[in-house]
């Protein structure tokens, strides 16, 4: 089944079911970030899901799913590797305002680089990779073979993996 959306030229534009699902993704992506983060700003708390759906028009299990699902959504993904490329640079900016005397930026820099230990523990989570797999009979399930995988792929795993839970 195909759907039709408009383009920024008003022409209609085909959706396979895998874009429409990905675009449906990301609108209720959008306006679910758009009340956290009002609803954040305005009374310095995280919203309940209750919450969230009753602001969106989403239905309370669509956003529990979706917050749910984010770590694995390849849209979150590309956000995280776009996220890691700035580091070095965001890094090498607090470095030189640090060698031009901005002591705040030179305490960040130390407790980043671990030469100052503080209350609060930094991770590199976004500076080294871990190299995580599943092997089974002698097959290899790393990030880059998941990555590769379609979203029909991934789905009959997720059910042959659920499957063997019960």
């Amino acid at each position: 089944m195909e759907t039709k959306i408009e383009n920024i030229a008003k022409s209609p534009v085909l959706l396979t079911k895998d874009e429409e699902r990905n675009h449906t993704w990301g609108e209720n992506h959008k306006a679910i970030i758009s009340f956290v983060e009002n609803y954040m700003q305005s009374e310095r708390a995280m919203p309940t899901v209750s919450a969230i759906a009753q602001n969106t028009g989403l239905a309370r299990p669509t956003v529990y799913k979706h917050l749910q699902g984010l770590t694995g959504h390849p849209a979150v993904k590309e956000h995280n590797n776009m996220f890691k490329l700035m580091i070095t640079e965001v890094l090498r900016k607090v470095c030189s305002e640090a060698l031009y005397g901005n002591l705040k930026a030179a305490k960040l820099y130390m407790e980043i680089m671990g030469v100052l230990k503080t209350s609060q523990t930094v991770t590199n989570n976004f500076i080294t990779d871990t190299q995580n797999y599943v092997q089974i009979n002698g097959i290899v399930f790393n990030n880059e073979l998941v990555e590769g995988l379609s979203l029909e792929q991934l789905t009959e795993i997720e059910k042959i993996v659920m499957e063997g839970k019960e």
